[in-house]
């Protein structure tokens, strides 16, 4: 019996012990960043038409989107074949957006700020949710614009500057 009671006893234990770990390892201590992916497609013919290179089409694949954060910190994402671009970026930043071909600067995004449709090239991420989808973005007046504004998507105008 007193066996009995020492391999119920040992048992309890190393269950009680791993559930510690348990613990542990469900609630960890060091903090995640939480992130949303902004996506879109960039319409290449716009490119074309803008640069005059009608004669020479852009191929998608030269093109890279790249999200820089008021901290320095950068996301790119390259593009694929059909102009598709998915960046995840951080919540709690704020980024510019751009595209570049071969590593140029082909130019910087432009995001709708209010309700008056006043512009910048700033979108603060501040909310957690579904995938921004910026719809087809073109290549106008030296800036790409979505043709699905971020900011209405984020919840009442929390776009930012």
């Amino acid at each position: 019996m007193r066996s009995l009671f020492k391999v119920i006893f040992v048992f309890a234990a190393a269950v009680i012990m791993g559930c510690g770990s348990a613990t542990e390892v469900g609630n960890p201590t060091s903090e995640i960043p939480t992130l949303r992916t902004i996506e879109g497609v960039i319409d290449v013919s716009t490119i074309e038409e803008a640069k005059s290179v009608a004669l020479q089409a852009v191929d998608p694949t030269t093109l890279t989107v790249v999200a820089t954060a008021t901290d320095g910190s950068v996301k790119e994402s390259m593009v694929d074949v059909d102009g598709f671009f998915a960046i995840d970026v951080e919540l709690g930043k704020t980024y510019s957006l751009e595209v570049l071909m071969q590593g140029e600067v082909v130019g910087p995004f432009s995001f709708e700020q209010d309700e008056m449709g006043n512009r910048a090239n700033r979108l603060q991420i501040t909310q957690r949710g579904s995938p921004i989808d910026m719809g087809q973005v073109r290549f106008q007046d030296g800036v790409f614009i979505p043709e699905n504004e971020p900011r209405r998507q984020m919840g009442n105008g929390s776009g930012g500057m």
